[in-house]
């Protein structure tokens, strides 16, 4: 009778041990947001801040990558004329600053919203969304 009591606690042993390892890797302020996938560690729902810097007919960034579930927040810097920015698929236009998430993996197209000249219309880029 005592052997399988003594068989069960080292098992318990060998996996307290074993869990012990695993949240050494984990710095302690961050535990909320990380969660495991197969054997690595892998961030969600972080906080994104990303500043566009918009002149007329371009944008700097050509392509926005985020990770599904990220809270982004998107700013709008006007450097010669005014431009807004317009997310057809997610039905987001807005001006200077704009908070959303975006839960479904794709490719989303943003574009200027605002009539900013003749090259007006080529000012469509991505957002892709892992």
């Amino acid at each position: 009778m005592l052997l399988p009591i003594l068989l069960v606690s080292c098992s318990f042993e060998k996996q307290k041990n074993w869990t012990s390892e695993i949240s050494k890797q984990i710095p302690e302020e961050n535990t909320d947001s990380l969660w495991f996938s197969d054997t690595k560690l892998i961030e969600k729902n972080t906080k994104k801040n990303i500043t566009l810097d918009a002149t007329k007919w371009e944008y700097n960034l050509k392509e926005l990558y985020v990770t599904s579930n990220d809270e982004v927040t998107l700013n709008v810097n006007n450097i010669d004329t005014l431009h807004w920015i317009a997310i057809p698929d997610l039905r987001l236009v807005w001006k200077e600053s704009i908070e959303f998430q975006i839960d479904t993996p794709w490719k989303y197209i943003y574009r200027c919203a605002y009539y900013c000249g003749d090259g007006h219309e080529d000012m469509t880029w991505v957002i892709t969304v892992e």
